[in-house]
């Protein structure tokens, strides 16, 4: 078995959010309004307004998501 690691991290728009939901990779989630890193993790549910990750709400209006890419 390989194991590849990703180092490179990107936005993750509203198309890309769906493919890291339903494969289960990770997001961070970053503050626009503290400039800091508030969440990682896999997103258990999302919609346009918010995204939950680890079992907490975050508007998304307010935050940047970044996501492993290949």
């Amino acid at each position: 078995m390989h194991t590849k690691k990703l180092k490179h991290q990107s936005l993750v728009r509203d198309e890309e959010l769906g493919t890291h939901y339903q494969w289960g990779l990770p997001v961070e989630v970053y503050c626009l309004q503290t400039f800091q890193s508030k969440a990682f993790g896999r997103p258990q549910a999302y919609s346009a307004l918010h995204i939950t990750i680890q079992g907490k709400c975050y508007p998304r209006r307010n935050i940047l998501l970044f996501g492993c890419v290949r």
